[in-house]
């Protein structure tokens, strides 16, 4: 009977749920979030100018494999390989490296790119316990350096005035750090530390974080991989990140069979009212996973579950109804907001996954595969990823 109850289970995730024609419940308009700090919009003065400088082709025997690509119109993106940033303005098929002053490029950078313009890195000072915030709006032409009291970190800019930096403990994903800017990463304020002395509306100390998400100053989100089985530990902030309150997700039958793993929600970008939130439910006996996509319309206020991908991989949307998904067979697309998916009429080898993928809008996209003898491969879109060129063989 256990067994039959977990294929079952595992048909009731594979079913589109817009065949039950699932919805969100309409709820009164969220009260608007205003912060607390005035913010200051008069952009910092470069203070330095670096040459950009072509590198050798990346599908050269020798060149450099490409670990993500940061499109914002048809032609010009940044991209990022093991040492150095690169910048893009004919669709990725050729790419200059861009200096940065007195600073270079690893694995461990932090970044945060806007726009084909506006960039931000975050590179250690000597002392290992500081380091530079460098930005850029001019597409790399020049660059300003502010000293920051943090080394390393995950940047996340709402926009070009309001940032976050968390930073994860080493290890076991568990400490958690989190500062916030509201004047172009000039001035940084610690506004909440795992380690500091308790306090009411904390984060739990079990279960690994995988990242936050915020659409405004003060409204956030975080997810947990939890410690135990069934429980699904998405927290949620209305003050910037010092206190966090989980927020309920509706959970299938017998959620008690599955470790479940909560990633940080992704909004629209200049919407912030339809979200996605992927959300991970695997079987450790089998191995099995499906990934549900959940959606909101109300900011966030609740979460409606959606269709479900088997081994779900990375994501992206262009709209509140438009995205894709890498999955066990292959490229899966949604046109109706993660209620259900298909897959892409798309043949790649059997040996590559996907690891970065990027849509500009619903036509124009870029993927990134890993594939046998770690060989990386770029590919393009200009229709909806029904069919792809390869760009870096």
């Amino acid at each position: 009977m256990k067994k039959l109850s977990v294929l079952a289970l595992l048909f009731l995730f594979l079913v589109p749920l817009a065949a039950c024609q699932l919805g969100p419940t309409p709820i009164p308009p969220l009260p608007s979030s205003t912060p607390t700090t005035t913010l200051t919009p008069v952009p910092p003065t470069p203070t330095a100018t670096p040459t950009i400088t072509p590198i050798p082709p990346l599908n050269s025997p020798n060149g450099p494999p490409l670990r993500s690509i940061h499109m914002f119109t048809q032609k010009d993106g940044w991209g990022l390989i093991e040492n150095a940033l690169l910048i893009t303005h004919d669709s990725g098929v050729t790419w200059f490296s861009v200096p940065l002053p007195g600073a270079s490029v690893n694995l461990s950078t932090g970044y945060a790119f806007l726009d084909e313009k506006v960039a931000y890195l975050l590179v250690p000072a000597p002392d290992g316990n500081t380091g530079s915030l460098l930005s850029t709006r001019d597409g790399g032409g020049t660059w300003q350096v502010i000293s920051v009291p943090f080394s390393n970190g995950n940047l996340y800019f709402i926009n070009d005035i309001v940032g976050f930096l968390y930073q994860l403990e080493a290890g076991n994903g568990r400490g958690f750090t989190l500062y916030q800017s509201l004047n172009y990463g000039q001035n940084w304020d610690p506004v909440y530390d795992q380690n500091a002395p308790p306090m009411e509306n904390r984060l739990p100390e079990t279960g690994v974080k995988n990242g936050l998400s915020f659409i405004d100053p003060s409204l956030g989100w975080i997810g947990f991989s939890s410690a135990t089985r069934g429980e699904a530990l998405l927290y949620r902030s209305l003050d910037s990140g010092r206190q966090w309150n989980k927020q309920d997700l509706p959970l299938p039958e017998n959620p008690e069979n599955y470790a479940v793993t909560v990633l940080p929600p992704f909004f629209i970008p200049d919407n912030y009212i339809d979200g996605f939130l992927p959300v991970d439910f695997s079987l450790p006996e089998t191995g099995e996973s499906n990934r549900i996509f959940y959606f909101t319309h109300d900011s966030g206020e609740t979460w409606t579950p959606g269709a479900a991908i088997p081994d779900g991989g990375v994501y992206t949307f262009a709209d509140a109804n438009t995205g894709w998904a890498w999955g066990k067979r292959g490229l899966y697309g949604t046109t109706d907001g993660a209620q259900t998916w298909l897959l892409l009429p798309v043949a790649f080898s059997r040996s590559e996954q996907a690891n970065y993928i990027n849509f500009i809008d619903a036509n124009d996209g870029w993927l990134i595969t890993v594939g046998q003898g770690s060989r990386v491969r770029l590919y393009r879109t200009t229709d909806g990823g029904n069919t792809w060129t390869i760009t870096i063989p």
